[in-house]
């Protein structure tokens, strides 16, 4: 899963992921990661520390690359406020991302995603379950609700798109105010 918010063009960008990646981790349990764009350029915030992403830690209780737990339904929030961009993890502050790391152009947005995805090889066959591993269609699959850009009135009116790119593997099913997605990979 992945809440994110991102500028106009699309170059800068922040998100929230909780992943599950066994060569990344060491085990299939779900993560919670962070990551951002900026003009453009990925900097994810590796379980490895390689990568200096820019995250400053708040929290002593939730951070990024701790393990969450299964079954369990998780909130995500990302708000500017004061200078930076705060990431929230049910309902606590982590951290947040400095505007200085956007040199100061990305300070509102009026986008927002929230999906589900598998990353492969390109040309592989996904061999990894999306969500619960339940296709989106069918009754009990994961599902995102409740997502609105903070401090506006309503819930998005409408998806831009919803879509499966791989519909032997995975699917999605949505409304204009929430969605279910997943399945079982190869």
């Amino acid at each position: 899963e992945l809440a994110a918010v991102l500028d106009p063009d699309g170059q800068d960008y922040i998100e929230i992921i909780e992943t599950s990646s066994p060569q990344g981790y060491g085990t299939v349990a779900p993560h919670l990661s962070v990551a951002r764009w900026t003009d453009g350029v990925d900097h994810m915030c590796d379980p490895y520390g390689y990568n200096d992403c820019g995250f400053v830690q708040v929290s002593p209780f939730v951070a990024p690359n701790m393990i969450l737990p299964v079954g369990v339904t998780g909130s995500y929030a990302i708000e500017h406020s004061n200078g930076r961009w705060n990431l929230y993890y049910d309902g606590q502050l982590m951290g947040y991302f400095p505007d200085a790391l956007f040199n100061g152009a990305f300070t509102e947005t009026s986008y927002l995603q929230a999906f589900g995805e598998v990353a492969t090889i390109p040309g592989s066959t996904p061999q990894v379950i999306m969500g619960n591993g339940i296709y989106g269609d069918q009754p009990g699959a994961d599902r995102v609700t409740g997502y609105q850009l903070l401090g506006a009135n309503a819930p998005p009116a409408a998806f831009d798109y919803a879509y499966d790119s791989v519909p032997a593997y995975y699917d999605v099913a949505a409304s204009t105010t929430s969605f279910s997605y997943g399945g079982p990979g190869a």
